[in-house]
């Protein structure tokens, strides 16, 4: 019996040192290959939820094989948010210890914003994962849906909302995955968004957000401002862009119920549809880092194509002190797409378009001149005679929202050619002009630039500063859903 007792003595200390060294050569990654942790056992779970986070540790794996390793930290930390005594919790650290060295931190520890989707008397939309709906005051209403359409409308000033076939009534109900869930959770307007999708009941409509963190809000954008093909450095500029325009954004809409706009009101974003690999590594590869000037984040405002000169932002927007963009000639976006450009318009086309938007009608096209300009050339108003036989003079920008800012691309007109009939108008550049010609940083990258000699050309005297610009933020509780 003794030599028995022994025996079992030592097998047990002989397996807890092994097993000791086993963990801790796994979360040191002291030589252990990757592979040799699939294969675990996951204790203490029921069964449904050990095949939950086997799936969510294969993907994570999966992600982290294929290089998407922003997304792959933001798996390996929810399994050890939700299953932090399972044995992949502990694999999952060992991924994270190997990644965070790296800068690749889950994106859920970045700062959360609104973006405002659509406003509409009724919306529909589609489940892509097992949804939740919470309603508002914060109590489960649906756990775990199918995957099935949905659909809310507004009546009574309430959101009807139905889900699985039943039907919910109130003010504001939040859709969202099952924890830990980091791809696309529902389909809206065609479109596959990450995080929570917001419905409120508005005024006469339900007002539709998309509520998610920064990093993964930017993955939706940096596609939609760039274009396919574009040079990395060129990308990673606009990535850097993008994050400070919407922390700024934040700010200025601090009294709104949402953060920025998905359209040209704010930034091109298309959720997780629009989403690339290479978008995703531009935001990732300029983790947190941000456009400061005079202690605060600024607007790092951007555009098509300068046509070879850069606006002041204070000749744009006077008096909103945006003295930090100085003006400066740009030979970066000369002789390329859209440094150049001719509109065409019928008179009475022309005369719609500016009554549609509240402008008086040009009675004689040849009357049409620029009234004013900036010294790079652009139009500051524009004058002509009206029906009235009187001579008015209209913001020029206004004037080119009116007819159409896809036709008339900028308020830089070097020349205007008319008859009884017709107006042409042969100008440069595609925009206000003010900050990052896109088109010019593509022509930077593709010299040999980086995205800070990008950005430290479109931008000075701007600085960069990281961490999302904690510390020059103070008016709103950025980053209160992260400490």
């Amino acid at each position: 019996m003794v030599f028995t007792e022994v025996v079992g003595a030592v097998v047990k200390v002989f397996l807890t040192c092994w097993i000791t060294v086993f963990f801790l050569l796994a979360t040191a990654g002291g030589g252990l290959r990757a592979e040799d942790l699939l294969g675990g056992i996951i204790s203490r779970l029921s069964e449904e939820d050990r095949e939950d986070v086997e799936q969510s540790f294969r993907q994570a794996y999966q992600d982290y094989k294929d290089g998407e390793w922003s997304t792959a930290a933001d798996n390996f930390f929810q399994i050890t948010v939700d299953f932090p005594e399972s044995k992949r919790a502990r694999d999952s650290l060992f991924f994270l210890r190997k990644l965070q060295p790296e800068g690749y931190y889950p994106a859920s520890r970045s700062p959360l914003i609104t973006v405002l989707l659509r406003d509409s008397q009724e919306v529909r939309g589609t489940a892509l994962s097992r949804l939740n709906l919470v309603g508002e005051e914060g109590e489960t209403l649906v756990s775990g849906s199918s995957r099935a359409p949905w659909s809310a409308e507004i009546s009574g000033g309430k959101v009807i909302l139905e889900l699985d076939e039943k039907k919910f009534t109130g003010n504001r109900f939040i859709l969202l995955g099952k924890p830990g869930e980091v791809g696309p959770v529902v389909r809206f307007n065609g479109v596959d968004y990450r995080g929570e999708l917001i419905l409120e009941a508005g005024d006469r409509t339900v007002e539709v957000f998309n509520r998610l963190p920064i990093n993964q809000y930017l993955y939706g954008v940096v596609k939609k401002e760039t274009a396919p093909g574009w040079p990395d450095e060129a990308l990673k500029a606009q990535a850097v862009a993008s994050r400070s325009f919407v922390i700024n954004s934040v700010w200025k809409n601090r009294e709104k119920s949402y953060d920025i706009g998905d359209d040209i009101s704010g930034q091109l974003y298309e959720g997780y549809t629009a989403e690339t690999a290479r978008g995703r590594r531009a935001v990732d590869e300029t983790l947190g880092e941000v456009l400061v000037y005079n202690g605060a984040v600024i607007p790092a405002y951007f555009h098509s194509n300068s046509g070879g000169h850069i606006e002041d932002g204070s000749h744009i927007w006077a008096g909103n002190g945006y003295e930090f963009i100085e003006a400066r000639p740009d030979s970066w976006s000369l002789g390329i797409r859209y440094s150049e450009w001719e509109a065409e318009f019928e008179r009475n086309q022309l005369n719609r378009r500016l009554a549609r938007n509240l402008l008086p009608e040009i009675a004689d096209l040849r009357s049409f001149k620029t009234a004013e300009k900036l010294d790079s050339g652009r139009a500051v108003r524009f004058s002509y005679r009206t029906n009235r036989r009187e001579r008015v003079w209209v913001n020029a920008n206004r004037f080119r929202m009116a007819v159409g800012g896809n036709s008339m691309l900028s308020t830089w007109i070097e020349q205007i050619e008319t008859d009884r009939r017709r107006i042409k108008f042969i100008g440069r550049g595609w925009g206000h002009g003010v900050g990052k010609s896109q088109w010019g940083a593509r022509t930077m990258a593709e010299a040999g630039h980086d995205y800070k000699e990008i950005l430290d050309f479109y931008y000075s005297p701007t600085g960069l500063q990281g961490d999302y610009g904690r510390g020059v933020i103070f008016e709103k509780q950025l980053f209160e859903d992260v400490e």
